[in-house]
């Protein structure tokens, strides 16, 4: 019986183990897609949890704990169960409501959470001690099952639980664990609980509740969802990557405000059928605002894409309009390869996106309309990778290289706007070769977009600025420039734009407004800080503690 007892507190500890780092991933994931993935989000998630881990600890020595019994191990197991299965949707429907609040419900749920996690492995030492295991076994044995679970959770969550699962019912299913540990407990030691009757009951309770939040869960997240991107969500994916989202506006209703949340159609692993469902959505309601969201970040809209992308392409191919092959980092939407592909003289376009399953949405029936199914035409080849890795070893030398990476606001995205990224960028074109990048908002994020440009600097590349307005993104940056030509060379060069034959929106008065700037823009340019790999310094900028 105590070897039994021992090895099943053994066995707990493992488990447990796997649900803490579990609960911190998805903390850690959902406060990136709400807050943006930075250092700061790692304190918020990460580092407020092991704090409040270090005072669970220090709980248990305090007279609460002094006569202890497995009831305490059991209570804490649920007490987490509850946690661990609410945290997520409810820091969502918060955020959906009330985006101010979403931080304090981050660091409360990280605070919570954390100080139960560190009260299980001194609650598991001091029942094995009761059950006769000597200290150097008791130890050995307990740590080693928490840190064996540890490496489960952080091999399990990005290979497995999330692209099966999906964030949220990933930490739904960490609190069912926990819930099954307190009632292996109960029913293994309940000859030795104070308090068997309060046990079973609160365990009894917590089953229903979780049978309730595990069918209500699909709902929470489609009402907290269409709140928060505005729009019914019509297609959900989380891919290893990144969390893909798909509205598409109901016609019948055209205002954003004041109005009655309508339920979108949410697939979470069933990827086929949720394309069905999604073609069927964009028979009736047409492609008049369909939008893309990766990990909660607005990419396009079906409304004005064109002009965003129009500003990003034709001025690049006007540049170099000899140029027989392009390459694009980042864009796998394909609707920048769409915009390049009316080019007839460029015959090779190679795109690099890191999620291949982003390429292959974009390769499907439902949403080939929107990029005129240009990742399935022949002159188009695309590739599954990491554009740093790809700049660094592969031997490219190309005449035309768009950019189109999302907004610098985390940590593995920010890298990909260094002055190392922009060398390579250099090292990359061809000696007349020239490239384009979005670059953010010159009117809300003006020093990153300053940023941007000055990191272009820095790697030897001397960027023409532009700036167009939209109806999504307002006012929105870019830099453009050549190898062997200056910024005023540049400028000049784009004075003659004559692809309009080729544009919906673009034309040579445009182009031509897009590279002026009030005199405020460039104030402080000097002191702007150059971002490195060393120092992300663009994530202060774009966080606005800058």
């Amino acid at each position: 019986m105590i070897f039994l007892g021992s090895n099943l507190l053994i066995a707990c500890m493992l488990l447990s183990g796997f649900c803490g780092i579990l609960s911190e991933l998805a903390l850690f994931n959902l406060a990136s897609m709400l807050l943006g993935g930075t250092n700061k989000t790692l304190l918020y998630t990460m580092g407020i949890m092991m704090f409040s881990m270090g005072i669970g600890s220090l709980l248990t020595e305090t007279r609460w704990f002094q006569r202890l019994s497995f009831d305490y191990f059991a209570m804490n197991e649920l007490s987490l169960s509850f946690l661990c299965m609410t945290a997520l949707p409810a820091i969502y429907l918060t955020a959906s409501y009330n985006p101010l609040l979403t931080l304090p419900a981050v660091i409360t749920y990280s605070f919570l959470i954390g100080t139960l996690i560190g009260m299980e492995i001194p609650l598991i030492l001091r029942l094995n001690e009761q059950l006769g295991l000597s200290l150097p076994q008791n130890s050995a044995r307990v740590l080693m099952a928490d840190y064996f679970g540890s490496l489960m959770a952080f091999a399990g969550f990005p290979m497995l639980m999330l692209p099966l699962l999906g964030l949220h019912r990933s930490g739904f299913f960490g609190g069912c664990i926990n819930l099954i540990l307190a009632l292996a407990a109960i029913l293994f030691f309940r000859n030795s609980l104070k308090w068997p009757k309060h046990c079973l009951l609160l365990c009894g309770l917590q089953i229903l509740f979780s049978l309730w939040l595990g069918l209500a869960l699909p709902k929470i997240k489609a009402d907290s969802e269409t709140r928060l991107f505005r729009d019914p969500v019509r297609f959900e994916h989380t891919t290893p990557y990144q969390n893909l989202v798909v509205t598409v506006k109901d016609d019948s209703d055209q205002t954003y405000h004041n109005r009655e949340i309508k339920k979108g159609t949410i697939t979470k692993t069933d990827t086929a059928r949720g394309l069905v469902e999604l073609n069927q959505v964009l028979t009736r309601h047409g492609y008049q605002d369909v939008r893309l969201f990766i990990n909660g970040a607005l990419q396009f809209s079906t409304r004005d894409e064109h002009r965003y992308h129009e500003t990003l392409v034709h001025p690049l191919v006007q540049l170099n309009p000899d140029s027989d092959q392009a390459l694009i980092l980042g864009g796998g939407d394909g609707l920048a390869a769409r915009e390049l592909l009316k080019h007839p003289g460029i015959q090779n376009i190679v795109l690099v996106d890191l999620d291949r399953e982003l390429i292959r949405l974009f390769q499907s029936e439902p949403l080939l309309k929107i990029n005129q199914g240009s990742l399935l035409n022949p002159r188009v080849k695309a590739i599954g990778a990491d554009a740093f890795w790809f700049m660094r070893t592969q031997a490219v030398k190309m005449p035309l290289i768009v950019i189109d990476f999302p907004d610098p606001s985390g940590l593995e995205t920010a890298r990909l706007y260094t002055r190392e990224f922009f060398t390579l960028l250099s090292e990359g074109l061809t000696d007349n070769g020239c490239y384009s990048i979005q670059s953010s908002s010159p009117l809300f994020q003006r020093k990153v977009f300053l940023s941007v440009r000055k990191s272009m600097e820095a790697a030897g590349l001397k960027p023409a600025s532009m700036h167009i307005n939209m109806q999504t993104f307002e006012e929105w940056g870019f830099h453009i420039g050549c190898k062997n030509l200056d910024s005023a060379e540049v400028q000049s060069k784009l004075q003659g734009f004559d692809h309009e034959n080729l544009t919906l929106w673009l034309n040579r008065d445009a182009l031509q407004a897009s590279l002026l700037f009030g005199k405020d823009t460039f104030n402080d340019y000097e002191s702007i800080p150059i971002n490195e790999l060393e120092r992300l310094s663009i994530l202060d900028l774009q966080s606005g503690f800058r």
